[in-house]
């Protein structure tokens, strides 16, 4: 017992002797570093060496602890006992701490994240295998390879088809296969059609000895020298020589784990080690696993019940995969999930149960989930490649700032040269275009980093997304993290545009992977990405139309384009539309630096600055309107007008009362009148904030404020309805926004029918057939002609059932979208006119199924 704070120095070896069970060095290097701290036998302070310190890591990385051990403590090549994991993954004991906690943030000791540890491959045994010649896999590499066999056998047998042998090799990471060396290695193995798993395992140690002889003779291409040795560097290129499209960040740091004798420099077993680790993270770095682990482990914990251990149900993979990489990839990992359910809906056909021991799996196992995620940024990087290529028209490897915003446009990024450049600086200086030595030209690898920059912000700025996400916490009411649809209409009102209910929850399905109904701020971030591509198109539209040959803007033109530009707004730009210049034209201002500008001629990046000052004050115009038309503030105005009797401007108590009942809104309890006083005073409030105030009296624009919080009110009890009949119905949310936009289709065709049935003069305000309330309903009529446009018969006798199911759970002729859920459930569950032969069969019963 020394004094406190100290440690006996050969207590010291074991303690790290101890941490070498761990993956740590072993007993003969322990008892060097400990030797190394005092010199002579004696004490160890805390924390002594700068290098040991925990301080300084959340996780020690054992490459320093190896480099500061004797030089040659072991043969070359020679493990030290450790798993590849050891820079990866903390212990069993220790969980993973979240990817945004820093080193001082006190562990969270929930559940341990053992997929993440299995996952990973065994160094010593790899080379001892390698240098025996033996075959076998470790127990990482053994379970990944029956995981895929499981995956890709026969349903119903326990065989896997020879003709299936390159597919299983491609999904596994392994890159220009040889049908021919694949035919005569499983051949060699079986003179039947099919491979038992054993005799499939056999087959993989085959081929995988045959790529290591292939290891050889690409690595001597690049050991120039023939020192025997590769850099990092001549490590890339022969990543990518293989077919690999390698991160740097990754590699570096698969490097730092295999370069056993820490030389900086390769040997081939070392490079055999790189791959076996390259290949089992998938070519993810430390942080990405930790990430994709926890959120793994938090869906496997959400819908563990009746699941295998470490498993999520195979039509969860799109959520898993965009919670993993963001919304933006949500439509590629649809594309990599329908790869897996192809197979899956194939199978259920051919297996009896699930549970089945010769059934094809129906759930995702970490392993295989990884492997998923992999080839999801596999079709990325396809992607990239392709686009890339097609704008270096010279070939020389390299593309300069104008080709790279011709690129971004290609991937679905407009940006202007201000933000191309914020951008690279932000890729520049967070190292992951490392060698990156000119901002003005990028060659593919640096570009690669690049777009994962592009993924990280969504293609914005730094203000921008400080202003993003300031915007999403002002009208995260609740402040739950989440804005549901009526807050996401309250920030398209703040950004100057007019929008329903029924518009809004059309816009937030577009970005709503996972159909909660609810936006997170990394959803609000990519729809807010969404909204202003779709500007853009529309202002690079106009431009183009008004430009002259030079590519630019002259003269008369610029004001021209900019008013036409307001002219084609539409209520919600997301639901694009081509811009046109019918229409009158209204005469627009522009600052005395733009009207300079309009001089000489307006580039495209000027006009899109001009256009974005104007739209900022259309949006305060807005806000004072709160996000209502010019049509309904002029209809308010009439309805105001004609119940201030005293013509002075502002409404009495009851005047307020007359027009609220004239507009639908009852007040027939006590309850409901001591609400609306305390909404009247809300709206006070926010009319002050918009300078629009009548000191405390209630004017028009006070009137306007209630009248947005009134119909604020009633998009909730209209959500809250339809959430029941969703419920009662046993639709997915999935299923039901399906059936929401099939619903407005309909809603426009019966629009269509009704104006030329009754005539303008009929329809309420905005064209639209509506019923109490406002709320969009369909006829009689309108149903029948949908389910004929299905290619479904209706003869008398159907339609005569379908009035009497619209009378039974509508009102007077009207099917609302509440009455419209239920009415499908109906048709489904009683196979109306034969409805199963033209829809598929929706609704699990759950309201769990995913799309």
């Amino acid at each position: 017992e020394p004094p406190a704070g100290l440690l006996p120095a050969a207590h010291g070896a074991c303690c790290l002797t101890e941490i070498g069970a761990r993956g740590y060095p072993s007993s003969d290097a322990a008892q060097h570093l400990a030797g190394e701290h005092v010199g002579v036998p004696g004490e160890i302070e805390a924390g002594a060496g700068d290098r040991h310190e925990a301080a300084d890591a959340a996780v020690y990385d054992p490459a320093e602890v190896v480099a500061a051990a004797p030089p040659e403590p072991r043969a070359r090549g020679e493990p030290q006992g450790c798993y590849f994991t050891e820079d990866s993954e903390p212990s069993a004991e220790e969980p993973i701490p979240p990817a945004s906690a820093s080193p001082a943030a006190p562990a969270q000791p929930e559940k341990e994240t053992r997929p993440l540890i299995k996952s990973m491959p065994d160094a010593e045994a790899i080379l001892e295998r390698l240098r025996s010649g033996g075959g076998g896999f470790d127990e990482s590499t053994e379970t990944r390879l029956r995981a895929t066999f499981q995956r890709y056998r026969d349903p119903g047998s326990k065989d896997l088809d020879k003709g299936q042998l390159a597919g299983v090799l491609q999904f596994l990471g392994y890159m220009h296969i040889d049908q021919a060396d694949v035919q005569r290695i499983a051949d060699g193995i079986s003179g039947y059609a099919t491979l038992e798993l054993e005799e499939f395992m056999k087959f993989m140690e085959q081929y995988t000895e045959l790529e290591t002889r292939k290891y050889r003779e690409v690595f001597e291409q690049f050991d120039e020298d023939n020192s025997g040795y590769l850099d990092t560097e001549e490590a890339m290129k022969f990543l990518s020589r293989l077919g690999h499209t390698p991160l740097r960040s990754a590699v570096d740091e698969a490097i730092r784990l295999v370069d056993l004798d820490q030389s900086g420099q390769l040997e081939f077993e070392e490079v055999v080690l790189l791959m076996h680790l390259y290949r089992h993270s998938e070519g993810f770095t430390k942080a990405e696993l930790q990430r994709f682990t926890s959120v793994f482990e938090e869906m496997d914990r959400i819908i563990q019940a009746g699941m295998d251990e470490d498993a999520v149900p195979a039509e969860k993979l799109t959520s898993l995969l965009t919670k993993f990489y963001g919304v933006d990839k949500w439509e590629t990992a649809q594309k990599v999930s329908e790869d897996l359910m192809a197979t899956v809906e194939k199978n259920k056909e051919k297996q009896q149960v699930a549970r089945d021991e010769d059934a094809v799996p129906l759930s995702v196992q970490f392993s295989e989930a990884l492997v998923w995620a992999r080839r999801l940024r596999d079709k990325e990087f396809g992607d990239y490649r392709e686009a890339f290529d097609k704008f270096d028209s010279d070939g020389s490897g390299l593309i300069d700032r104008h080709e790279l915003r011709e690129v971004l446009n290609t991937l679905g990024y407009t940006l202007t040269d201000r933000a191309v450049e914020e951008l690279l600086q932000r890729a520049q200086k967070s190292g992951a275009c490392c060698h990156m030595k000119s901002l003005d030209e990028l060659d593919y690898d640096n570009f690669i980093h690049f777009m994962q920059v592009m993924s990280e912000t969504d293609g914005f700025m730094e203000h921008e997304l400080q202003s993003i996400a300031a915007t999403f916490r002002k009208f995260d009411e609740d402040g739950s993290g989440d804005i549901d649809a009526v807050e996401l209409g309250d920030v398209l009102h703040h950004m100057g545009y007019s929008s329903n209910l029924d518009e809004v929850q059309n816009l937030l399905a577009k970005v709503d992977y996972d159909h909660s109904g609810l936006l997170d701020l990394r959803e609000f971030t990519r729809f807010v990405r969404l909204h202003r591509e779709t500007v853009m198109a529309s202002m690079r539209s106009i431009f183009n139309e008004y430009a002259g040959e030079g590519g630019v803007l002259e003269g008369e033109a610029a004001t021209e384009a900019l008013e036409h530009l307001e002219e084609s707004d539409s209520v919600s730009a997301l639901r694009s539309r081509p811009a046109s210049r019918a229409g009158p034209s209204r005469q627009g201002s522009m600052t005395p630096a733009a009207a300079g500008r309009a001089k000489e001629p307006l580039t495209f990046d000027q006009f899109v600055e001009e256009a974005e000052r104007r739209r900022d004050k259309r949006a305060k115009v807005m806000r004072k309107r709160a996000g209502f038309s010019e049509e309904e503030i002029e209809h308010f105005q009439e309805l105001f007008d004609a119940h201030d009797t005293q013509k002075d401007g502002t409404l009495e108590v009851s005047e307020l009362t007359k027009l609220l009942t004239t507009l639908g809104f009852k007040l027939r309890t006590a309850k409901e009148q001591k609400e609306i006083s305390n909404m009247l005073e809300d709206a006070k409030v926010k009319a002050d904030e918009q300078g629009v105030a009548a000191n405390g009296e209630v004017n028009f624009w006070v009137v306007v404020q209630l009248l947005r919080t009134l119909h604020k009110k009633g998009d909730r009890s209209e959500m809250d309805r339809v959430a029941k009949a969703t419920q009662e119905s046993r639709f997915s949310p999935g299923e039901a926004a399906e059936f929401q936009e099939v619903f407005m289709s309909w809603y426009e065709t019966d629009l269509g029918v009704n104006s030329e049935e009754h005539g303008d003069e009929e329809m309420q305000m905005g064209g639209r057939p509506s019923d109490e309330g406002g709320r969009k309903a369909l006829t009689n009529a309108s149903m029948v002609r949908l389910f004929r446009s299905l290619g479904m018969k209706i003869d008398s006798r159907h339609r005569a059932m379908l009035d009497a199911q619209i009378d039974e759970i509508a009102e007077r002729d009207r099917v609302e979208f509440p009455e419209f859920l239920r009415l499908m459930r109906w048709a489904t569950d009683t196979n109306f006119a034969d409805v199963s032969k033209v829809v598929p069969q929706a609704g699990g019963g759950d309201g769990a199924g995913e799309n």
